[in-house]
């Protein structure tokens, strides 16, 4: 059983079903008939505050350190593992 394949595509559908449920969740007000449009309005009227930027920025950055980490990965990077493991839990505990 070759390890390094099956690790290629375990990153490889980590990232597709991960796509795929951004996709819906960027689609989901659409798909949601019973919500009322004032509530839409109400909610994209919010503005953020300083703590919320400062949360998104930090869960952003760990997203882009963890696809990174998960390529290098599929490199067998030795380094890969310590900022995969780190930026993964940041990313969820986000």
């Amino acid at each position: 059983m070759n390890y390094k394949n099956i690790l290629v595509i375990c990153v490889f559908m980590q990232w597709v079903l991960t796509a795929l449920a951004t996709g819906i969740g960027f689609f989901e007000e659409k798909i949601l008939e019973g919500v009322s449009a004032e509530v839409l309005i109400m909610l994209d009227s919010i503005e953020l505050s300083l703590a919320q930027y400062i949360f998104l920025s930090m869960a952003l950055v760990a997203i882009l350190l963890l696809f990174a980490s998960s390529v290098a990965l599929c490199f067998v990077k030795p380094w890969a593992r310590n900022i995969y493991t780190i930026s993964y839990l940041v990313s969820r505990i986000s």
